[in-house]
């Protein structure tokens, strides 16, 4: 589901870590784990109706000598939870990228409700969570841009090959 694709997305990449403060828990959570960790973490401040720009991904950026190893993932969630706040996701993936970051939105709320097609908008990586379009509490779907490096989020098997071990729930997923 969409927080274990979240929590995949935070714990799977390296490197400093961008986000907006308006994240859903299970993006803030893991990122103050990462904190917690060492991992550079920092957080951008968006306009007081919880939306982000560009702009602000830039102004929120940590520079070099304080972040040696630079921001390597920058999430910016599709449409706030609390807020209905649609926030300009290709936009900010098109910025992103011009800084050699890994981009990537939570869009557990847009689905169903906004256009998400990721052969138009440019994430890296993009979770879903199915009980918002009628599927089974559990289900979701985390897309993984092809090339994206991302570490395993469980080991055993070469299910979903070999990034998540385990038996699929298929006729869930059905």
């Amino acid at each position: 589901g969409g927080t274990e694709a979240n929590n995949w997305v935070i714990k799977g990449t390296a490197g400093g870590l961008l986000v907006s403060a308006y994240e859903h828990h299970s993006v803030l959570n893991a990122a103050r784990s990462e904190y917690d960790s060492e991992r550079d973490v920092d957080f951008i401040p968006p306009k007081s109706i919880g939306l982000v720009l560009p702009e602000d991904v830039r102004l929120a950026w940590p520079k070099k000598a304080d972040w040696p190893e630079g921001v390597s993932l920058v999430s910016v969630m599709a449409v706030n939870n609390e807020l209905g706040t649609i926030n300009p996701v290709d936009e900010i993936a098109e910025a992103v990228h011009k800084r050699k970051a890994l981009f990537h939105t939570d869009a557990v709320q847009a689905c169903g409700k906004v256009d998400i097609d990721v052969s138009k908008i440019p994430v890296d990586m993009l979770s879903v969570s199915g009980h918002k379009f009628h599927a089974p509490k559990g289900i979701g779907i985390f897309y993984v841009r092809k090339g994206t490096k991302i570490k395993p989020f469980m080991l055993g098997g070469h299910q979903e090959g070999g990034r998540r071990a385990g038996t699929e729930n298929v006729p869930y997923i059905i």
